[in-house]
C-alpha cells in the first residue's frame, strides 16, 4: 500500500510534525511510505503523488485554531486536482499544538473532514496532540539519559560492581517516567498507525497529550521558550530592540 505523508509545519528544520511524520514511517511496517515537506517540496510532483496515494496522512501544527496559510492554499490545489483526475484516497490527520489539551485540535481535524468531502476523497479520521513540542523534546532527551544510565551500569559492572536491580535503578527510574510522560501518546499514535495500515476508517478523531500535570506544564513550557529564544538569539534582541510605533 502507497502511503503519503505531508508534513505542513512552515519549520525547515526541527518541527514536531517532522519528528511525527519519521516517528509514523517507521511504524508503518509493510508499506511503501513517501514524506513530502509541503512548504520545500515541488508542488506539481506533490499533486501527482496523489494519483498513486492509497492514504495521504497530513502532519502540522495547529494556527490559530486553523492550518498554516501555505498548506490552505496547496488544499485549494489538490482540491482541483483530485477532482480533475478523480483521486480518492484515504485521508488521515496529525494535528499537534503548543497547548496541554489535544482537544485544541478538534476544529482543525474538522478543517480536513470538510476538505474531503469538497475534493471527493474520504475523510477516514485523525488524531490531536496537546503538548507536541514537550512530547518531542521528552522523546529526544530521555532515551539519551537511559543509554548514558545504561552505559554507566555496564561500566561499574566492569569495575567490580555486583549485578543486581540497584545497579539499574536510576535507568529503570528513568524508563518509567518516560513512559508515564508518553503512554497514552504511544497508544493513539500506535492506533492510527494500525488504521492506516489496515486501509481503515476510524471511528472518531482521538485525542492526546504529553501526561504532564497541566501547572507543571505551564511552568516547564515557559522555562522552553526562554531558552529557546536565548538560543536563538531572539530574546536578547527583542529586549533591545525599538517599538515600532
Amino acid at each position: 500500500m502507497n502511503v503519503l505523508i505531508l508534513n505542513g509545519s512552515p519549520r525547515k528544520k526541527g518541527s514536531t510534525s517532522a519528528a511525527l511524520s519519521k516517528k509514523l514511517k517507521r511504524q508503518l511496517i509493510g508499506c511503501s511510505v513517501e514524506i513530502c515537506h509541503i512548504i520545500s517540496a515541488p508542488e506539481q510532483e506533490m499533486l501527482e503523488k496523489l494519483k498513486t496515494a492509497d492514504s495521504v496522512v497530513f502532519v502540522q501544527p495547529l494556527y490559530v485554531d486553523g492550518m498554516p496559510s501555505h498548506v490552505i492554499d496547496f488544499l485549494k490545489k489538490a482540491e482541483a486536482f483530485c477532482k480533475e483526475n478523480g483521486c480518492k484516497p484515504k485521508v488521515y490527520a496529525v494535528s499537534n499544538n503548543g497547548f496541554i489539551e489535544g482537544k485544541q485540535n478538534a476544529v482543525h481535524l474538522e478543517q480536513f473532514r470538510c476538505w474531503c468531502e469538497r475534493a471527493g476523497a474520504e475523510w477516514a479520521g485523525g488524531i490531536g496532540v496537546g503538548g507536541g513540542e514537550m512530547l518531542r523534546v521528552i522523546s529526544w532527551i530521555y532515551p539519551c539519559l537511559i543509554l548514558v544510565n545504561f552505559a554507566a551500569s555496564l561500566f561499574y559492572l566492569t569495575k567490580g560492581a555486583e549485578l543486581n536491580l540497584q545497579l539499574f535503578s536510576q535507568m529503570l527510574q528513568n524508563i518509567g517516567v518516560y513512559a508515564f510522560f508518553c503512554w497514552h501518546f504511544w497508544l493513539t499514535f500506535g492506533a492510527l498507525s494500525y488504521n492506516i495500515r489496515k486501509n481503515r476508517k476510524a471511528k472518531k478523531n482521538r485525542f492526546t497529550r504529553v501526561f504532564v500535570p497541566a501547572f507543571l506544564f505551564i511552568i516547564f513550557a515557559d522555562i522552553f521558550m526562554v531558552i529557546s529564544s536565548l538560543l536563538k538569539g531572539r530574546f536578547v534582541f527583542a529586549l533591545l530592540g525599538k517599538c515600532k510605533k
